[in-house]
């Protein structure tokens, strides 16, 4: 029989203890989350909810284990994808969506990134005197100028198509222009209560709904 490291036993156990002695569990997203944002965000769900990372290989087992006393826990298991973390509450799964969706934030692109909508340079005028960023906003596509002792931007242009890579180039210069087009937060995937799995088609209701 393979040896087991400790702390993965140790990890698998706090997971379906916390798994067990909660009404609610469900499976979150951190994809793309900056580690001390990621942080933050745990600390203020604390009062509310337990929020635990690991390896997906871990939370599979942790799945299996409790779901000898919770069987419904299996239908988590095909949502146990890419970066993702486990959350455990008493909250219903559609307050907990709430408290998930009130942790987003407008944050910058990073190169590759996908660009979630349009992102459009707006004609005008910028912050910024004449120097070598002219070169740096012309390089990323952006049809600037120096106009009357000022950079301006001649017209309206869409730098990225909804859809499309964003480019190094194009990353590095919009925080420049105060431009956030990415969006990151705490993204919950899919709740289980009493067996019965809500997923984010189901939980993204409006708050006043009932």
């Amino acid at each position: 029989m393979a040896h087991v490291a400790t702390w993965k036993k140790e990890k698998v156990h706090e997971l379906v203890d916390m798994m067990i002695n909660n009404q609610v569990v469900g499976i979150v997203d951190v994809h793309g989350i900056p580690s001390p944002q990621l942080q933050s965000m745990r600390q203020g769900l604390r009062k509310n909810a337990t929020l635990m990372m690991t390896r997906n290989n871990l939370v599979d087992i942790a799945l299996d284990e409790a779901a000898k006393q919770k069987p419904g826990l299996k239908d988590l298991k095909g949502i146990v994808q890419g970066q993702v973390a486990i959350v455990a509450t008493q909250m219903n799964p559609f307050k907990l969506y709430q408290k998930m969706e009130s942790t987003k934030g407008k944050a910058p692109a990073k190169p590759g990134d996908i660009a979630p909508e349009d992102i459009v340079i707006k004609q005008g005028d910028t912050p910024f005197k004449p120097g070598p960023i002219v070169g740096e906003l012309q390089k990323a596509g952006i049809p600037a100028a120096i106009e009357g002792g000022k950079i301006i931007i001649r017209k309206d242009k869409v730098l990225v198509e909804k859809g499309h890579r964003i480019s190094d180039e194009v990353a590095k210069i919009l925080p420049k222009l105060e431009i956030f087009p990415m969006t990151v937060g705490l993204d919950l995937k899919a709740a289980l209560e009493d067996g019965i799995l809500y997923k984010r088609d189901v939980l993204n209701i409006p708050a006043d709904y009932y």
